[in-house]
């Protein structure tokens, strides 16, 4: 039996609600992927500038 290259099967309502919630969880994974992600990065550069107390307390003057 063949079967014609333009036939789409037929999508029952529920299995299409379901195909759109999928769609939605995955689009709002990826959002929270590259917000994580530039949370990161941002912390990881926060760390690269860091320097430590006592290298900032070199150039103070603490005789008070």
């Amino acid at each position: 039996m063949k079967i014609n290259a333009s036939y789409t099967p037929i999508i029952a309502p529920q299995q299409r609600l379901q195909n759109s919630q999928s769609a939605q969880a995955g689009a709002e994974r990826n959002e929270a992927e590259s917000r994580l992600r530039e949370l990161i990065a941002q912390k990881h550069a926060e760390f690269d500038s860091f320097r430590p107390a006592e290298e900032l307390g070199k150039h103070l003057d603490l005789r008070a």
